[in-house]
């Protein structure tokens, strides 16, 4: 599966809206979202550094280089356009709140899909990653949704894994980091989190909850890595919403 940016700009455009997915993630967590942004409006569904590649890919990153190239990518959408949407997912979700404010004046809404304020890594994510690793996934399983999810091209050498510990070291630091952060945020944001996510732990909410600015919404059946049908359905609305009530 590639896992390339998609990039679409309509010439004469005043709105632009960024995505950026979440560690190990791809830009196809948002194929199924693309559909409720204007098609006049133009579009940075971006690839980070160390995706789409390889175990060793991933593992010549980190944080920082991420976290550079989101400010570099907001603040040249900026100065294009009069203004901006965020939607990100999971780590995507810590990189864009920190960029959005430097840019307040600029980003008119944003959506956060699983951000992962608290960790909660549960034992079924760990099996996932293992059946992923020695491709033993069934057709529909959550490991074949993960799968589908994951922007990494992943090898049956464990040990090469060991490379991705500071990566998550630094995520584990960005979430607490933005905890404070997020309190921070003026302008109108959606939070949707899942009950049943993998990653992310359900005392998140409550961080999230603590700035009123934020509209909380918690899905009863999807997971960290995809979205049923009807949730999907469920999103796409929330982030009409968003757009219409900026338009106002």
């Amino acid at each position: 599966m590639s896992h390339e940016p998609y990039i679409r700009i309509v010439p004469g455009s005043d709105t632009a809206v960024l995505m950026v997915h979440g560690i190990v993630g791809t830009p196809r967590h948002f194929d199924g979202i693309l559909a409720a942004i204007p098609g006049n409006w133009c579009v940075y569904n971006i690839l980070l550094d160390g995706h789409g590649g390889g175990v060793k890919d991933f593992t010549n990153t980190s944080m920082d280089i991420w976290r550079k190239q989101v400010r570099s990518i907001l603040n040249a959408l900026c100065v294009r356009y009069k203004r901006i949407f965020i939607v990100a997912h999971s780590m995507g979700t810590l990189l864009t709140m920190e960029a959005a404010l430097e840019h307040t004046d600029k980003v008119a809404g944003m959506l956060f899909l699983a951000s992962p304020l608290k960790i909660g890594v549960k034992p079924r994510a760990a099996l996932y990653a293992l059946q992923l690793a020695f491709e033993l996934e069934k057709p529909g399983s959550g490991a074949d949704v993960m799968r589908r999810d994951c922007g990494v091209e992943l090898s049956k050498k464990l040990w090469l894994y060991l490379g991705w510990i500071p990566r998550y070291l630094e995520l584990f630091r960005q979430a607490r980091k933005c905890r404070e952060l997020v309190k921070k945020l003026k302008m109108p944001c959606i939070a949707i989190q899942s009950k049943n996510d993998e990653l992310v732990s359900r005392k998140s909410v409550k961080y999230l909850a603590e700035n009123p600015k934020i509209e909380i919404h918690e899905l009863e059946r999807s997971g960290h890595f995809g979205y049923v049908p009807e949730e999907q359905t469920f999103i796409n609305s929330k982030l009409k919403e968003l757009f219409e009530g900026v338009k106002k």
